[in-house]
């Protein structure tokens, strides 16, 4: 019972948008993504409606020393809602 459906979008082999939408034409959301240089995940933004009023908004940097990456997500307001660090493993 699915009523809506997903448009993906792609930017040089890479989900740049994700579009949701009911089955009668009504914009959901949108979820936007940009990548750094190396192609790893820098940005994300998840939007309201037609207007794209963002409602969160994640942001990473990569530290190709550690593996690791810095992630911040803020609120709609731009304040800062939750920072870390998140250790990936390199095998």
């Amino acid at each position: 019972n699915y009523n809506y459906y997903t448009e993906i979008y792609y930017n040089n082999d890479r989900p740049s948008a994700f579009k949701f939408t009911t089955m009668n034409g009504h914009v959901i959301g949108t979820i936007y993504r940009e990548y750094d240089e190396k192609n790893h995940l820098s940005r994300e933004a998840w939007c309201k409606g037609e207007t794209s009023k963002i409602l969160r908004e994640f942001t990473s940097i990569f530290d190709s020393v550690s593996g690791g990456y810095k992630v911040i997500e803020r609120d709609r307001n731009g304040k800062i809602v939750k920072q870390e660090i998140v250790i990936s493993s390199i095998d």
